[in-house]
Parts: structure tokens; C-alpha cells; sequence
């Protein structure tokens, strides 16, 4: 787009900055509408995923037709990218959603796929763009990067929960919630049962 390098920079972050912005205020709609308890965690998790990835792949399929218009294609990227900070309120919370006690190994585990994808990326767009970059093969890259964003997120509605799952074992953490209560109720008991004794030796 023939920008300076400051303009490049404020291009490249302005995306970024809006998807900050925007992941702030969806998380407190997404708390809202739990609270509301008109939605369930599943219902609430699939709703905002949905902003945060059909979003982006809606602002990708326009941006790849606005032909050399600069920007408009900053402007929309910008919208398409900040929806994306859904996800944080989506897929993302969604481990402590099914297992809080495993919720850290889950993260790594999806988190390390994820990132070893998103390293194929940038060799599937050099692959399409053969250093020769058109509009035509960038409209290919932007058709499926929005292609990436709607599976994931149709996929995720299809299978995803938001409700605590079994092997996460969480009626073995009752029992030792209840069993926990019942032994300090048993130690403020006999506390209590022990102050007149101590009161009657003092007289």
C-alpha cells in the first residue's frame, strides 16, 4: 500500500487494538447473559465464539473484493479482527467451563495445536502468492482464511459444551468439599463445646 514505516506500524496494530477493545466489552456481555440465567454456559460460549470467528471470516471475504482501496480494506480488516476477540469469551474460557481441574493441560495441549498450525500459514500463502502477489491470489488467501474461521466455529457449535464434563470427576470434589465442611464444623463444635470448661476452671 506504499505506506512509511510509522503508517505501516499504526496499520498493523490498529486490527489488534480493536480486538483488545472489543474482547473487553464481549466479556461482559458473555457475564451478563449468564447472570440473566436466560442462557446456559454452553449457549452463551457458542453465541460470542460464533461473533469471534464468523465475524473475522465475513470481514476476510469483503476485504478480498475491495480491489485497491486501501482504506477500506484497512477499515474492514480492523471490524473483521476485532470481532475475533470473541474468542476469548468463546472457545478460549471454555476449558474451565469442562474441567476445572484439568483446565491448564487442556490449554497446552490445544493451544500447542494451535500453534503448529498457524505455522502453515504463512507457507500456504507464499505457496498461492509465488512471490508474485496479485489481487486475484491474495483474494484466494483471504477466501481461506475465512474459509479456517467457519469450520472452526461451525465445528465448535456442533460439538462444543459448556457444562462440566464426568472424567473431570467433580463428584469426587464434592465429596471432598463435604468432607472438608464437615471436618471444620466438627472442630468449631468442640471449640465451642471446650470455652465453658476453660470458663468454669477459671472460677
Amino acid at each position: 500500500m506504499y505506506l512509511c514505516v510509522f503508517q505501516n506500524g499504526f496499520v498493523s496494530a490498529l486490527p489488534y487494538l480493536c480486538m483488545w477493545l472489543f474482547s473487553m466489552f464481549i466479556s461482559v456481555v458473555a457475564d451478563w447473559m449468564l447472570a440473566s440465567g436466560r442462557f446456559n454456559h454452553t449457549q452463551v460460549r457458542k453465541i460470542i465464539n460464533s461473533i469471534g470467528e464468523y465475524g473475522p471470516a465475513i470481514g476476510l471475504f469483503i476485504a478480498a473484493n475491495t480491489g485497491c482501496n486501501p482504506a477500506a480494506t484497512v477499515a474492514i480488516l480492523a471490524v473483521g479482527v476485532g470481532l475475533n476477540g470473541g474468542i476469548y469469551s468463546g472457545f478460549k474460557v471454555n476449558h474451565l467451563d469442562i474441567s476445572p481441574r484439568f483446565a491448564g493441560i487442556l490449554m497446552s495441549f490445544t493451544n500447542c495445536l494451535a500453534n503448529l498450525t498457524g505455522l502453515l500459514a504463512p507457507i500456504v500463502a507464499g505457496y498461492i502468492i509465488e512471490g508474485r502477489p496479485t489481487q486475484a491470489q491474495w483474494r484466494i488467501v483471504f477466501y481461506i482464511a475465512g474459509g479456517v474461521y467457519i469450520f472452526c466455529a461451525t465445528f465448535y457449535n456442533l460439538f462444543g459444551s459448556g457444562q462440566r464434563q464426568e472424567w473431570d470427576n467433580p463428584a469426587e470434589d464434592d465429596a471432598l468439599a463435604k468432607k472438608a465442611a464437615a471436618k471444620k464444623a466438627d472442630k468449631l463444635q468442640k471449640k465451642a463445646a471446650k470455652n465453658p470448661n476453660e470458663a468454669e476452671t477459671a472460677q
